[in-house]
């Protein structure tokens, strides 16, 4: 390209960095404004926006930390953000522009979490060849299971044992925003399983369901006597549903809450969705996996998607 200048990022080009996001190719909700500055006090902003004389046509979340750049120390995911003109030469020539920036700031390492490939509306990989080329090494990996929905499998006998359960014990499915029933469920499990908290506190997902009504849904399987044993929150974005969140108490354990909850999501709810993903099920960077909750989405008919993490020397 012709004129590709990279620039850091100032507040007057937020509803530009939002437009960009939503026509992009590999672009999702979470790396809108909106959603990466609710928590700045945590994860200061040092993101970067790339131009073609006057149009906007790459953008790369950030922060840093020391000496070092990660995009987005805050976020799932980062990396760069593209449109569909960005092919192979032009990828490598904002990482050269990038890096020389980062350079005169003193920055000598770069974490690099790409938008994992599910997520491209299309394909959307030149980053991970110029990440090779950059001799960057692979820092973190964890294992995600998620199902393309039209040709989904059937569950799993403990599933569908689960949901005949479930039916029989008259449990029902309701979307909701009673955030602060599920955080209950939700932190107690985290606690007694793991002696971890969500990384969203209860007001902070409420306060972001707020400002995104329309990609963070709640979903929870109630007793008939409307006793939350269950949920999840959803992330919705274009056709990919993400669950972000997923957790029951014993009593939905034992009637097979979860089951009911997934069956009616994946069969009824989002059936004409492109990508259900059930989300990572690691611990300690992807070096611990969680084997009962990985059996779980497994037996729902998820398979192993990837989220990875990079860093190179600059």
């Amino acid at each position: 390209m012709k004129n590709l200048v990279v620039l850091p990022y100032e507040d007057r080009y937020s509803q530009d960095w939002d437009r960009f996001i939503d026509s992009s190719r590999n672009g999702t909700f979470i790396l809108k404004r909106n959603y990466m500055e609710y928590h700045k006090d945590r994860f200061p902003d040092s993101s970067f926006i790339a131009f073609e004389g006057d149009e906007l046509v790459a953008l790369i979340p950030g922060t840093i930390n020391g000496t070092r750049f990660f995009s987005h120390s805050g976020l799932t995911y980062g990396g760069w953000i593209t449109n569909e003109r960005i092919g192979q030469l032009e990828m490598l020539e904002l990482f050269s522009k990038l890096n020389s920036l980062l350079s005169n700031a003193n920055i000598t390492t770069v974490i690099y979490k790409p938008v994992p490939h599910l997520y491209h509306r299309i394909p959307s990989e030149e980053d991970l060849y110029a990440l090779f080329i950059l001799n960057a090494t692979l820092a973190e990996r964890k294992v995600s299971s998620a199902i393309i929905l039209n040709k989904k499998t059937i569950f799993s006998y403990p599933r569908e044992r689960g949901i005949r359960k479930a039916k029989k014990n008259n449990l029902r499915i309701e979307k909701f925003n009673d955030y602060e029933a599920f955080w209950q469920v939700l932190e107690l499990n985290l606690q007694n399983r793991h002696s971890v908290r969500p990384v969203h506190s209860v007001s902070e997902i409420q306060y972001l369901a707020n400002l995104f009504p329309n990609n963070i849904l709640l979903y929870l399987a109630m007793s008939s006597y409307s006793e939350v044993l269950g949920g999840t929150v959803l992330y919705i974005d274009h056709d990919i549903v993400h669950v972000q969140y997923i957790s029951s108490n014993e009593k939905g354990r034992a009637v097979g809450a979860l089951d009911l909850l997934f069956d009616f999501l994946v069969n009824d709810a989002y059936r004409d969705y492109r990508i259900f993903d059930f989300g990572t099920s690691c611990l300690e960077g992807g070096k611990v996996l969680d084997e009962g909750l990985i059996f779980q989405k497994e037996g729902f008919g998820g398979r192993a998607i990837c989220y990875d993490t990079y860093a190179y020397k600059l």
